[in-house]
């Protein structure tokens, strides 16, 4: 190769070096405008959510100044449990579904691939709204699994709060039959797809 093409092709590839580089800065720049973009929606949309809280503020106190904070305070908890035993009969219909279905059936002793439903006391006896909460086993903290496993109807544990977390009822799944009759039959629900909604308590 001569020096006139030694010359050229470290020409070109100073240009080719040259156009990369451009290249890679535009790219960056777009990355630096699209950041900024970014941080302006972010800090717009934190600014809409802070004058609604706002809002919100204001609309509670001119209910408190209207009704007083009892009256206010019950209202909340109405609604609190309304929704609480929304849940708790959701549970409870999807759980009959399934057993009709022959998905679920009833078991004796808790296991680790069973679904428990209890009722939560107080330390004092009384029964935690609204009284019935459905769980999976393996949702179940690793303490307390401990104490139920092995468990019948009617054991339990002690909560953290002093109360008490009642065993009511134990629905193990039914393994699908491999008979020809299965087979034919409507499908019936998989226990995997109950929709199991654990109600929560009043308690904080």
């Amino acid at each position: 190769m001569s020096n006139l093409e030694r010359q050229v092709s470290l020409r070109k590839k100073a240009a080719n070096a040259m156009e990369r580089l451009d290249a890679l800065d535009t790219s960056v720049d777009d990355i630096q405008q699209a950041v900024q973009k970014l941080a302006m929606a972010a800090s717009q949309a934190l600014n809409q959510v802070n004058n609604s809280l706002g809002e919100t503020r204001e609309t509670l106190d001119a209910v408190i100044g209207l009704v007083g904070l009892e009256a206010v305070k019950a209202a909340i908890e109405g609604s609190r449990l309304e929704r609480m035993t929304t849940a708790a009969e959701k549970a409870r219909t999807a759980i009959s579904e399934a057993v009709t279905a022959g998905t679920l059936k009833a078991g004796e002793k808790v296991t680790e691939g069973c679904l428990l439903v209890g009722r939560e006391t107080r330390a004092d006896g009384t029964e935690i709204p609204p009284g019935y909460a459905s769980v999976h086993f393996e949702q179940i903290e690793e303490g307390y699994r401990k104490e139920l496993l092995g468990q019948g109807v009617g054991g339990g544990v002690a909560t953290k709060e002093g109360g008490r977390f009642e065993i009511i009822s134990i629905y193990e799944n039914v393994a699908p039959a491999a008979t020809a009759q299965a087979e034919t039959a409507p499908a019936a629900i998989p226990a995997s797809e109950v929709v199991v909604e654990a109600a929560p308590t009043t308690e904080a």
